[in-house]
């Protein structure tokens, strides 16, 4: 097998690290989806039983506001993977916590307005 197909750099990382980045996205995606189907399945029987409750409105919020917390750690994940410019790299993890910060606020006040009402 020809190594050095792997070994050729481009754009300051080597395919193999593309191939890295490009997997481990992947494998973030199908367990993401994994997840979201069980969290369906979860939120059909607790909206069988009593659809006002705060069970009910937990999941349907994960799924609303936490899913994309866990698609935006995916790409984040793999930019792990690359070298990047130390201000891009920066950038990357600046715009990864205020994504953190702005969805788990949402939930927590989606949650919050529940006990309101």
């Amino acid at each position: 097998m020809d190594y050095e197909f792997f070994q050729t750099v481009l754009f300051g990382n080597t395919r193999e690290q593309y191939i890295m980045f490009l997997l481990t996205i992947t494998a973030w995606f199908v367990v993401i989806l994994i997840l979201k189907w069980i969290i369906r399945l979860r939120k059909e029987k607790v909206l069988f039983s009593d659809p006002e409750s705060i069970a009910y409105v937990i999941l349907e919020n994960i799924i609303k506001y936490i899913a994309p917390i866990f698609y935006i750690s995916a790409i984040y994940t793999g930019l792990i993977v690359l070298t990047l410019n130390p201000t891009l790299k920066n950038g990357v993890e600046l715009a990864w916590l205020i994504a953190l910060v702005f969805f788990i606020t949402r939930f927590l006040l989606a949650i919050i307005s529940y006990f309101i009402e």
